[in-house]
């Protein structure tokens, strides 16, 4: 996937949802927990809930496993399954590419995409999966969009949630190799709430897609009678 800097006619993208319940919610979601991403979540589901059952019912599931829990808690399970877990980090080029220096060339395509629309990257790498939620609700509806959303972050969500399996299950990890080791501890597994959380967002994008690529398809058509 390439990021052009400029197109030969580029496209508007969609306005930005800035009301709590866009792409940038479901960041706020994924990133370190703290007491506003609850309420985030609720806002979503009443909100946006309805048009999406499927990723409003993963939600809630997560929702319901972590709001109980102390917040320090709720910190430790996500520093245990996305920033220990080499199975499961939200750095979606290491999916993608893993060490190879495509990587690099990838993150610096995305870096240059935050900057242009103002997204800093804090501590955290340009291809953290949150930082590029947050870029999809300015490209809402471009191209950009749905090449992204479908020849990346799906395809990488899809391996997130393979390596979410039972200690006993011999499977391999999320990126087809050998499996992180087997561990009593360990916070990849089935019953993670993290893991309705990745199912949820990724039920959001693709519906979206489905939508935006109808859309796209349509004006492709119209554009050449």
């Amino acid at each position: 996937m390439v990021l052009a800097p400029e197109r030969a006619a580029p496209q508007e993208a969609r306005p930005t949802v800035s009301d709590g319940t866009g792409y940038a919610a479901l960041a706020a979601m994924l990133a370190y927990p703290d007491e506003g991403a609850f309420a985030t979540c609720r806002t979503w589901l009443s909100e946006r809930g309805r048009g999406y059952p499927d990723a409003a019912r993963h939600l809630r599931e997560w929702l319901t496993a972590l709001e109980p829990l102390d917040i320090r808690e709720c910190q430790e399970l996500y520093t245990r399954t996305f920033d220990l877990n080499p199975c499961c980090t939200l750095d979606i080029g290491y999916y993608l590419f893993g060490e190879d220096y495509q990587r690099g060339a990838f993150m610096a395509e995305v870096r240059s995409a935050l900057d242009r629309c103002g997204i800093p990257c804090d501590e955290e790498l340009p291809d953290h999966l949150p930082n590029l939620l947050r870029w999809l609700d300015h490209v809402r509806g471009t191209e950009e969009h749905v090449e992204m959303v479908a020849e990346c972050l799906l395809p990488v969500l899809k391996k997130m949630d393979g390596a979410f399996v039972s200690p006993a299950s011999g499977k391999q990890d999320g990126r087809g190799g050998e499996r992180c080791p087997d561990d009593a501890g360990h916070p990849a597994k089935r019953d993670n709430p993290y893991r309705s959380l990745l199912q949820g967002i990724a039920g959001v994008l693709e519906r979206d897609l489905m939508g935006e690529g109808r859309r796209l398809n349509d004006e492709g058509r119209r554009a050449k009678t």
